[in-house]
């Protein structure tokens, strides 16, 4: 129901809070759950590959799950047919080989901002507002760049820009986690400690617990090795509502380097030792505008500190330096530093419902585009596997190896099959096209036309594509050599 442009929105209630709508295929799946045991577990095991879309490319999720399903309805048949269980596998994983090869040589490259614009035109269903968005907050931040979601206070989604640091650490506890959809921590203006020390004790620590509560605002502790007892008496202050906080563990030498980073970009006084943390005021404290942390990696936007300055010292080191290996360190801390981050605030028009909806559907745009970088487009619509499949027709060795091409050329019929369902064109569309010999030409379901895609700005991330087909194939070459199957009696009713 929720594929191509003119796909439609899900509805969902949640037991404890509002009610949801979304087209994401991936949140769609989270909430289908079955009363019997031996069903629900069938029903995980579809929403394997939507999980496994969304995480590595971020979109897909749909086409995924709808090609993994007839890939293990088709197993099933076979193997009741007589067909081996290991020669099902085994012929599915070789057809995937051969697509894979036919994507890749098709792929064409990003190379203008025309083609970013449209490819994130069709990640956002055509809304020309979050396209813009998107691109821009991509072209302003760069292929690795980091581009943040957060809910914003005017009615419109807004783009802000400014300067950003990316470190690869995370939270030191998942209970420090205050967005829980996105299962990050977010800080707004905190104050920032940072100690190449490890905090063992609470005492030095008290008075500026105490100082963070006084003055309102959230603190956030980056150490070298924050132990239990700190950790515990910040969380039980947390879980009172007594002060917002989180704690960071940066253990070993590298990692001292990124709190010196971090201390440089937050212009907080890097602290040495336990002594020094007793003995120091809240002058030592850095702060930024907004801080979001993940379980392996943290963004800092606007960060107060003379960012310029440290660079220039790294670049003097680089100069100096005569260890490749660590002029590679030296360049990607430069890098870091020199880094600009990008916010995507979520406009409050249209209230709670349809700012989830906007949230989700310009976060798979993201992560759909950005992959577009590394790994280029192919023609939108669906149409890359519906002619990829084609292509399959052509390969026949009439044996049981034929098994695996001849279901993956069914399959990957059927997300173009959907998409002209959705769209009123009709199936009519997919004879025509399997007799079209220009693979840039397909169905634009908005207009129901046939027209050449590219052209028209019609494009998927090929990235995207390769990952959902390469999920639908893993899951059922799961399903078809599992032949035990374990479960629990269910102790609640969805």
């Amino acid at each position: 129901a929720t594929l191509g442009p003119n796909g439609r929105n899900v509805a969902f209630d949640y037991e404890l809070g509002k009610p949801k709508i979304t087209k994401d295929g991936v949140t769609v799946a989270k909430h289908i759950e079955f009363r019997n045991s031996w069903d629900d577990l069938a029903a995980k095991l579809i929403k394997f590959p939507a999980h496994e879309s969304n995480v590595q490319a971020g979109d897909g999720t749909t086409t995924s799950t709808m090609i993994g399903t007839y890939l293990i309805e088709r197993s099933i048949y076979y193997f009741k047919k007589g067909i081996h269980p290991i020669t099902i596998k085994e012929s599915i994983g070789k057809a995937f080989q051969i697509v894979e090869s036919i994507l890749q040589e098709s792929s064409i490259p990003v190379t203008s901002e025309s083609e970013l614009l449209a490819l994130a035109r069709v990640a956002v269903n055509n809304n020309e507002k979050d396209a813009k968005l998107v691109a821009d907050a991509l072209l302003a931040t760069g292929k690795r760049g980091v581009v943040l979601i957060e809910e914003g206070s005017s009615f419109e989604n807004q783009l802000i820009i400014s300067e950003g640091l990316t470190l690869n650490r995370g939270y030191a506890s998942q209970y420090f986690i205050t967005d829980t959809e996105f299962s990050d921590v977010r800080l707004e203006n905190p104050l920032i400690l940072t100690a190449k020390c490890k905090l063992h004790e609470l005492k030095p620590l008290l008075h500026i617990l105490e100082h963070a509560k006084k003055s309102g605002r959230s603190l956030l502790i980056a150490a070298e090795d924050v132990d239990q007892e700190v950790l515990s008496t910040l969380l039980h202050n947390l879980e009172k509502s007594e002060l917002t906080c989180c704690a960071m563990n940066f253990p070993g030498e590298a990692n001292t380097e990124l709190l010196e980073d971090l201390a440089a970009f937050t212009n907080s006084t890097l602290i040495s030792n336990t002594k020094d943390l007793k003995n120091s005021g809240p002058e030592t404290l850095g702060t930024c505008r907004r801080v979001s942390i993940g379980e392996v990696k943290s963004n800092f936007l606007g960060g107060e500190g003379n960012v310029s300055t440290r660079t220039q010292q790294l670049e003097e080191q680089l100069l100096l330096s005569e260890m490749n290996e660590e002029k590679e360190v030296l360049r990607e801390r430069i890098s870091r530093l020199s880094g600009k981050m990008a916010v995507i605030e979520i406009g409050v028009g249209g209230g709670s419902l349809a700012m989830g909806e906007r949230r989700d559907r310009i976060v798979d745009a993201l992560n759909s585009v950005k992959s577009s970088f590394e790994k280029g487009f192919l023609p939108g619509g669906a149409t890359s596997l519906f002619y990829a499949a084609r292509k399959l027709s052509k390969i026949r060795n009439n044996d049981e190896t034929d098994i695996g091409v001849r279901m993956l050329q069914e399959a990957m019929k059927l997300p173009l099959e959907r998409i002209s369902e959705n769209s009123e064109a009709g199936l009519v569309v997919t004879d025509i096209l399997w007799e079209e010999p220009d693979e840039e030409v397909g169905l634009n379901a908005m207009t129901g036309q046939i027209v050449n895609l590219v052209d028209e700005g019609i494009i998927d991330s090929t990235h995207v594509v390769l990952n959902a087909l390469r999920n639908a194939v893993s899951l059922a070459q799961l399903a078809i050599s599992t032949s035990c199957v374990v479960v629990r009696p269910k102790r609640y009713e969805p």
